[in-house]
């Protein structure tokens, strides 16, 4: 299946599996196409799922088309079936001027080119700006690492970062080197098990921002305290800037 033969529905099925930390190669498997169509996919909206289209408060909706055909087939001038509407006189002109004229206007026809040709597919930021696309893996590949080396449950990645990424703030330390912030229900947890803030390191190689954290050992190592949070912990995510991040 090509990228641009995809229908919504494939789309949307990718887009979960996606965020959910699947390979290419396993969306592919799912929803019957090859992985480099998936890629393609991937890379053209920069890693993030588009979201959910929806109608402007100032288009045209399905009834105003239906309206439009009923005041045709009637005969009534383009003037009158504005006022009904509450709209220009000049949108409705350009309305059945786009889709037939007054003899070969139809309202589901129309509203289905209106929704097609208002799709305008626009690169986003994330996938026209490699440095700040670097930028926001680094960062969500940090998240997970210090999630995990506070023994956070082991949920899906890329909801454990939804869910608590606000939480974990990458700040800079005075020496210049990566720091961690935690607030909100993590550093409450924490605080909680008498953990230190967990230390950060953060690198870049073979296309992919790679982040280790670790916990500061208070003292000499008795053997007590959650094993979860007693070594260093990884995370890394693809320079695509995606939402998730992997292994």
């Amino acid at each position: 299946m090509q990228p641009w033969r995809m229908s919504g529905k494939a789309r949307r099925e990718l887009w979960r599996r996606y965020r959910r930390g699947e390979t290419h190669r396993t969306i592919g498997q799912a929803i019957g196409c090859h992985p480099t169509a998936v890629t393609y996919v991937v890379r053209q909206r920069g890693g993030i799922a588009p979201r959910p289209r929806r109608r402007g408060p100032r288009t045209l909706t399905r009834r105003d088309r239906e309206e439009i055909s009923r005041g045709l087939a009637r005969g009534r001038s383009l003037a009158g079936i504005a006022a009904q509407l509450k709209r220009p006189t000049s949108t409705v002109s350009r309305e059945v001027g786009r889709h037939g004229g007054r003899r070969a206007y139809r309202a589901e026809l129309a509203d289905r080119r209106a929704w097609r040709r208002a799709a305008r597919p626009k690169p986003c930021r994330l996938a026209t700006r490699p440095r700040l696309r670097a930028l926001v893996a680094a960062r969500l590949a940090a998240k997970q690492a210090v999630l995990t080396a506070l023994g956070w449950p082991t949920d899906p990645r890329a909801e454990l970062v939804e869910a608590h990424g606000l939480d974990v703030e990458v700040i800079r330390a005075l020496c210049g080197r990566p720091g961690v912030r935690l607030c909100g229900a993590v550093e409450q947890a924490r605080i909680a098990r008498a953990l230190e803030v967990p230390g950060l390191s953060l690198s870049h190689a073979a296309g992919f921002a790679a982040a280790l954290s670790w916990l500061p050992r208070k003292g000499p190592s008795t053997g007590s305290g959650p094993s979860t949070g007693s070594g260093p912990s990884t995370g890394s995510g693809p320079l695509t800037g995606s939402g998730h991040v992997r292994p």
